[in-house]
């Protein structure tokens, strides 16, 4: 059912949904030029943030294929995204080796986890040189213009709701697809497989709740904490490989061989706790899953009576 102001009229699914596009163009607009000013993390999150929840909404106006400034637009959006996430990635890292050097017992350790601090800090000035001159290739005003033109000649008579459940419906049978073949084999590519299909499912669901469908804000609750447990796991592991290719380079173990050997050692400790932070990722996974299931069989039941 649609949404009613204060006139009494009711809204329709696509009016809201253009609103929303509207707002969320006005996020991307405002965090997009703060990237090409100063360097702080947050700004770097909160362009990417914007961007992927601005594509959302283009996405469902315009599902594939598209054509025209609609796809100018999700490709410019996803090109934005894609040259900040290196970035986005080190300043994670930057943040859990500041969590390592605050609770570090030694010295050394602390050392150590400075002398990766640095050698990350100049991998992101590097990362942000390069993002930048492709954000300058990027005409934000163009955008801005190839989106309102887009949303004004959208089709007002269409149910955008009916198609992002069905849609959402779609992205949670590819996610438990994903749950099944980590539990089945749990290599890191099919956890990282599971982590992206959760993603999909969770930000389709979101769009659901904006929408109105209030029965969605208890999925969305639950895949936003595994999400959160996938995400520290997968931060983990590439900083884990980031570590190991510092201590491989040239005379590194050599000229500090105590800062090595932390640092192998904090390796090894990572590796055995991975296989109980996977128990524990496919533990919540699978209660969501059920409660998924259940839901759906007391929706089919409760469709069924009323027949």
């Amino acid at each position: 059912m649609g949404a009613k102001h204060s006139n009494g009229a009711t809204d329709s699914g696509h009016k809201r949904l253009v609103r929303m596009a509207q707002k969320r163009l006005s996020k991307y607009a405002a965090a997009f030029p703060l990237v090409l000013i100063n360097d702080r993390a947050e700004n770097i999150h909160d362009t990417r943030v914007a961007s992927r929840r601005l594509q959302q909404v283009m996405n469902l106006l315009f599902p594939a294929p598209r054509s025209g400034k609609s796809r100018k637009v999700v490709r410019s959006l996803r090109k934005a995204r894609r040259a900040l996430g290196p970035c986005r990635n080190l300043d994670v890292n930057l943040e859990l080796i500041q969590e390592k050097i605050a609770t570090a017992a030694s010295e050394t350790a602390k050392d150590a986890w400075a002398q990766v601090r640095d050698a990350l800090l100049a991998n992101r000035a590097a990362e942000l040189a390069h993002a930048r001159d492709e954000l300058r290739q990027s005409d934000i005003v163009k955008l801005i213009d190839r989106v309102m033109s887009s949303i004004d000649n959208t089709d007002h008579g269409a149910d955008p709701e009916t198609h992002l459940k069905q849609q959402t419906e779609r992205y949670l049978n590819e996610w438990s697809d994903a749950l099944a073949a980590v539990q089945e084999d749990p290599q890191v590519e099919h956890i990282h497989a599971l982590r992206i299909a959760g993603k999909r499912a969770r930000y389709s669901s979101e769009l659901l709740v904006e929408l109105g469908q209030t029965e969605a804000k208890s999925l969305v609750k639950s895949f936003k904490a595994l999400q959160d447990q996938l995400g520290r796991w997968h931060d983990l592991q590439v900083l884990m490989e980031f570590v190991a290719q510092f201590i491989s380079q040239a005379d590194f173990l050599l000229n500090h061989p105590d800062y090595g050997r932390y640092l192998l050692t904090e390796i090894d400790r990572e590796k055995q706790r991975t296989p109980a932070t996977v128990n524990g990722i496919l533990e919540s996974a699978a209660k969501i899953r059920n409660h998924w299931a259940e839901r759906r069989l007391k929706d089919s039941d409760t469709n069924n009576q009323s027949a």
